[in-house]
């Protein structure tokens, strides 16, 4: 699998950056350790004798019990020692060096060993970031072929930064020398899980958050240092691909969203672009002469400009995402690795679907009611399927019909004459049934319009003065609908108070008052006559929850209608 990984990205170098490469000088190694010595003999003692060297100790301590300086003795000694058994001293004062060793051992065998298989040609080590960022390639040959940087995180050992790994990384991702950088970083701070990749780079994306910005972090990635140490090649390529997919999933996204740049910039252009004459006469002549709202028409025009733009973008770089989205799906392919299952996926997918489909910002935009709304009422949800055309608000504030048809959405009904849904709410399986269908009156749902959270409520106080009723977030088709909407329900309101005074036996209700409310209330709908009054408004058990797109509702308008022209035939007494 590393093989492959190296072969799509022409891979012939690695360099390795990392303090267990890190070996102090030779006048060091002999400073620190008699330095030591002169504290105390006995970290030494143990290794010295097994060296031969016991005749030294025993003068060494011989000159300690009698309280007598041993400065010249140890440095006899250090003087004795070998080379090697000089670095032995060493390591028994730097306890860390045998793990540094250790590591060193393993990363350069794993680097011998992709090597040897012809998948590298060559590799470089480097013990300090410093050497790193002043390191030249074309010196050592490295001039036709991308690179595979390794990166130790924490350079403390040597003097430099816990993080100078990271920072390293931001620079390489930065090069632009003619070399393709692809920068990893090595670390052990905790021992390799099984975590999935994703869980992995989530980890580690939490970690890089403090560090750097999406732009930077996403072209680098990070390999658990154990992995190496314990020859993982399965996990190492698992980590590699996953670094890979890393780069290229924000190289594809980042391609999108320059198209949805550069479109946004023109569109900007030719809305700024539309006369102050032009703008006036399609306000003023087109769209308030006809009572429409000036506010859903703005949005509607810059809406048209930008996808124009967007689509424009996308076929000017069309070839660019294609290459780009089958380097992706190459190395899918390449790599194969788990790609989750539904129950981890579908919350995901669902959120994403949910945005696709349905408007939930219907309310706090004042939307006037459209084909597709969807309501709650007695704690189902219920979908407006009335005819277009009907729902339409016409001017001077009428519609055709004065009642809204709505069909019931319900989780997992039966399989027959319903439509289903990608997703609704917490529903399981959503779906609209054609035959569980109820009415409500226009004047009700169009309540729903006047405030942001949807609800079926108005303000008695505006029954006082009728003409003034008037919503600044509102068309004048709208204000001129809540206008009739206000006297026809103040007429209720006012024949409910006559008949309750005529209850109460109120002597100043006269039987021809009496007569004319019960005729009023007799022609309602039972759904206005249901009403109740909450700090000063009546309210309506209905509140408006969003809006499902266009093609859907068409959809299933057309299915709707399929069922209510069904014939119903003779029997057949053939069969």
């Amino acid at each position: 699998m590393i093989e492959t990984l190296f072969d799509m990205h022409n891979i012939k170098y690695v360099i390795s950056v990392d303090d267990c490469y890190f070996a102090p000088k030779y006048d060091e190694v002999r400073a620190k350790v008699y330095s030591e010595m002169c504290c105390s003999i006995d970290p030494f003692r143990g290794y010295l004798t097994e060296v031969g060297k016991s005749s030294h100790i025993n003068e060494i301590d011989e000159f300690t019990d009698l309280g007598t300086d041993t400065s010249a003795l140890i440095a006899e000694l250090i003087e004795v020692l070998s080379e090697n058994e000089l670095k032995q001293c060493f390591c028994e004062v730097e306890k860390t060096d045998e793990i540094y060793s250790v590591e060193q051992k393993a990363i350069l065998a794993f680097l011998d060993d992709i090597k040897a298989q012809g998948y590298i040609e060559q590799y470089v080590t480097l013990s300090t970031v410093s050497e790193a960022a002043a390191f030249d390639c074309e010196k050592v040959g490295i001039n036709n072929g991308s690179i595979l940087w390794l990166l130790d995180r924490n350079f403390e050992r040597v003097g430099e930064s816990a993080n100078a790994g990271i920072e390293l990384a931001k620079t390489l991702t930065q090069r632009h020398n003619g070399h393709d950088n692809y920068v990893y970083i090595l670390s052990a701070v905790k021992p390799d899980s099984e975590l999935n990749e994703d869980e992995i780079e989530a980890e580690f994306d939490e970690f890089l958050s403090a560090e750097c910005d999406i732009k930077t972090s996403s072209f680098f990635y990070y390999i658990n240092k154990q992995r190496i140490l314990s020859n993982r090649k399965d996990r190492i390529a698992k980590s590699l691909a996953q670094g890979f997919k890393r780069k290229a999933s924000y190289e594809l996204f980042k391609a999108y969203e320059e198209c949805l740049s550069a479109s946004i910039e023109s569109a900007t252009g030719k809305i700024f672009g539309i006369r102050q004459k032009t703008l006036d006469y399609l306000l003023n002549e087109k769209v308030e002469s006809k009572g429409e709202s000036c506010i859903n028409f703005m949005a509607r025009l810059v809406q048209i400009l930008q996808t124009e733009e967007y689509n424009k973008a996308i076929a000017v770089r069309h070839d660019t995402l294609v290459e780009k989205m089958n380097y992706y799906e190459e190395l899918c392919n390449g790599i194969k690795s788990p790609v989750g299952n539904a129950t981890e996926m579908t919350p995901i997918l669902k959120e994403l679907r949910d945005i696709e489909i349905y408007n939930q910002h219907i309310n706090s935009q004042y939307l006037e009611l459209s084909t597709g709304d969807i309501f709650l009422y007695n704690s189902s949800y219920y979908l407006l399927v009335s005819q277009a055309c009907d729902t339409y608000l016409r001017l001077e504030g009428c519609r055709k019909l004065m009642n809204a048809t709505l069909l019931e959405i319900i989780s997992e009904g039966k399989s027959e004459f319903n439509y289903p849904l990608s997703c609704f709410r917490d529903l399981k399986k959503p779906m609209v049934m054609y035959q569980n269908q109820i009415s409500i009156p226009f004047d009700v749902l169009d309540l729903c319009v006047t405030n942001q959270n949807g609800q079926a409520y108005i303000d008695i106080a505006y029954f006082q003065n009728i003409e003034d009723v008037k919503l600044k977030n509102h068309s004048k088709n709208f204000n001129r609908r809540l206008q009739i909407i206000c006297a026809h329900l103040k007429a209720i309101n006012e024949s409910k108070l006559t008949i309750e005074r005529l209850i109460c036996k109120d002597p100043e209700i006269s039987d021809e008052a009496a007569k004319a409310a019960y005729e009023t209330l007799l022609n309602e709908d039972s759904f206005l006559k249901n009403q109740t009054v909450s700090d000063n408004k009546l309210c309506f058990p209905v509140q408006r929850i969003c809006r499902l797109n266009e093609l859907t509702t068409i959809d299933i308008v057309k299915e709707y209608g399929i069922v209510l022209s069904r014939i119903g035939h003779p029997f057949d007494f053939l069969k």
